[in-house]
């Protein structure tokens, strides 16, 4: 049968068991601090979990003997559980001060912004930016990569490599779409500008084929180097002592003998 007080009611010593419990009017229960182990208020088939006071204005929110979630009167909430293998959830959004990382509701994620508006958004005055290692160690090697998924995710998981940071003793190297083990490498790499800050797209102004060919001014290169355009330079040279002619932008036949530039006619 249910019980029904009018008045304060305090629980001391051993623990008294109530299916229904029924406070009306000005109403106070009062327990224990508990502890982590045995909280004060938890469940007859789950003893170690519920909740207990920690410390002046502090409770505890307690699963298995462990703290899972401190709460304070700052309106502080700290996660004592390791989420590595768990999830971390708000209806609408999410604030960790401490860090200044906000999670919206639909998704996104701000660093130094309460207002992201793409899936990571970044505000940092100092210019630190994104710092990208695979080692805090000291006098090491150190490298970083940024990976895209590929067409076929269930085939190829690994992805391809955007682009691949080395920090070594003596050189530090920036590779683009590949020379990285572990990942895929990318079969083509295209560059784009535009004329002002408001093209979209843009137009693609120099490309390098899966089989090495470059070309500028053009996106279907047939020689190791073609350029579509007028080239400007103070003479052309080769290892293997080319000779010949070729027209200039001018019209003008360059005669080149080898590698050297001898006369403009």
């Amino acid at each position: 049968m249910g019980q029904e007080l009018h008045s304060g009611f305090r629980l001391s010593g051993a623990g008294i068991y109530c299916s229904d419990l029924d406070i009306s009017g000005v109403g106070l229960i009062s327990t224990a601090d508990g502890t982590s182990a045995n909280p004060s208020h938890s469940f007859d088939s789950d003893p170690n979990t519920g909740m207990h006071r920690v410390d002046a204005d502090k409770l505890a929110l307690v699963t298995g003997g462990s703290i899972a979630l401190n709460i304070d009167n700052n309106q502080d909430v700290e996660v004592l559980n390791d989420l590595s293998g768990g999830s971390l959830y708000s209806s609408s959004t999410l604030t960790i001060s401490g860090s200044n990382l906000i999670c919206t509701g639909e998704g996104k994620v701000g660093i130094g912004t309460s207002a992201p508006t793409g899936k990571l958004h970044i505000v940092d005055p100092s210019y630190f930016g994104i710092r990208v290692t695979n080692s805090l160690g000291g006098s090491t090697s150190k490298y970083g990569t940024f990976t895209a998924d590929q067409q076929n995710l269930a085939a190829e998981p690994e992805g391809f490599l955007l682009m691949g940071t080395w920090a070594e003793a003596s050189r530090n190297r920036i590779a683009f779409g590949g020379s990285y083990n572990s990942r895929n490498a990318a079969t083509e790499l295209s560059f784009y500008t535009a004329a002002n800050t408001t093209t979209r797209a843009g137009t693609e102004r120099m490309t390098i084929k899966s089989d090495g060919k470059v070309g500028i001014g053009t996106t279907s290169p047939s020689e190791e180097l073609e350029v579509v355009g007028t080239i400007s330079g103070s003479e052309v040279y080769s290892g293997g002592g080319w000779t010949g002619t070729f027209t200039n932008g001018d019209a003008n036949t360059v005669t080149v003998s080898g590698g050297v530039i001898i006369s403009v006619a």
